[in-house]
């Protein structure tokens, strides 16, 4: 959490409402992601200018910041997730099991060896992607069952997830094609990994709002960003 928090009140009817905002001066994911961010209050905070305002400007904040929306049920599965799951090494790579709604795992500085900045796609299994953050190597798993992990310098040929904003299903990847599903609520986004820098691709994006063609440029880095709507299921191929 940053080191500084500002607090609104507002009394209503001898309560008090209270929103916590996060000074802007350390974002919540340094030095490493661990902290969720949380929005609560009562309903009557909307009873009064003062206070609907201050609500306005914490849910305002929370859109602003680089967050997975999910619901707390959602978050307090993952949480036992990370409780139970097993981590091992075997063989090239590392066993991961018994994790449950935890979708990621996170590998510090030195827990790979030198040159190891990578996962290995073509070996490894129940793995979508991965990415990298501040020196350590988030890891995105497919689901609840076992997960086989191979680092490597490189990902080898073909797409990869290397990130998203909501929960990810029915990924699949054919040469340099691919498809997956998107759940939740709130705007959706998504980066793919492991594509020609500078290639234009076209991608379509199926939801509630309907179907539509977008063309978007690969970054330097191999990165493709999609910007893929509010919907609350959104189905994205590429084409």
């Amino acid at each position: 959490m940053a080191a500084a928090v500002r607090l609104a009140c507002q009394r209503t009817r001898g309560s008090c409402v209270v929103c916590v905002l996060r000074a802007a001066e350390r974002p919540a994911y340094c030095p490493r992601r661990v902290s969720p961010v949380n929005v609560y209050y009562h309903f009557y905070s909307g009873e009064r200018v003062a206070s609907l305002a201050a609500l306005r400007v914490v849910y305002d904040w929370a859109r602003r910041q680089p967050v997975a929306p999910v619901f707390t049920s959602e978050y307090l599965a993952m949480v036992e997730g990370f409780r139970t799951a097993r981590v091992a090494r075997a063989g090239a790579g590392y066993r991961v099991w018994d994790h449950g709604a935890l979708r990621t795992i996170r590998f510090d500085a030195g827990r790979f060896d030198a040159g190891h900045g990578a996962v290995d796609m073509t070996r490894s299994r129940g793995v979508l992607g991965f990415t990298r953050h501040q020196g350590s190597l988030y890891v995105h798993l497919e689901g609840p069952g076992e997960a086989f992990i191979v680092p490597s310098a490189t990902p080898g040929p073909g797409p990869y997830l290397a990130g998203a904003s909501h929960r990810v299903s029915r990924w699949q990847r054919e040469g340099r094609d691919w498809s997956f599903k998107l759940e939740g609520i709130g705007a959706k986004s998504a980066e793919i990994g492991g594509l020609r820098a500078g290639e234009e691709r076209q991608v379509e994006i199926s939801g509630s709002e309907g179907t539509r063609h977008v063309r978007a440029r690969v970054s330097t880095e191999g990165i493709l960003a999609l910007t893929l709507g509010d919907g609350l299921e959104v189905q994205v191929r590429a084409l």
